[in-house]
């Protein structure tokens, strides 16, 4: 996530419209993952005390009542943007543009969200 944020990041300092406040997952279905004692014992006994996304394959979720596989829970990952200035509505569109063509499929993102504000498109 941290090198994501980097990239568009920079891509956002060269555009004047908007900048990024952070790359995110929402959406989360049925619920975030849920790692427990089961992930940590597992972890020490096999994989050297590390919680990664093996450990998570081979232990299924510990969220009271969820017994799903960590596949069956998604997410959907957004890039959240403000504001920089008041811009008009050809302006943000161009903007944006520029941001998906970037390759926001690739990365995985599927979407852009938007922190209020004083600015606004006009």
């Amino acid at each position: 996530m941290k090198k994501l944020e980097e990239k568009y990041r920079k891509l956002c300092e060269a555009l004047d419209g908007f900048s990024l406040h952070s790359i995110d997952t929402v959406n989360h279905k049925p619920h975030p993952f849920t790692i427990g004692p089961k992930h940590i014992e597992y972890a020490a006994d096999h994989c050297g005390g590390m919680l990664g996304t093996d450990v998570c394959r081979k232990v299924s979720c510990a969220h009271k009542g969820c017994r799903l596989p960590y596949e069956q829970h998604t997410h959907d990952t957004v890039k959240f943007l403000s504001l920089k200035r008041n811009i008009s509505n050809s302006e943000a569109v161009e903007q944006l543009k520029q941001l998906a063509a970037a390759g926001m499929d690739e990365d995985g993102i599927d979407g852009v969200a938007f922190i209020k504000n004083e600015f606004q498109v006009e």
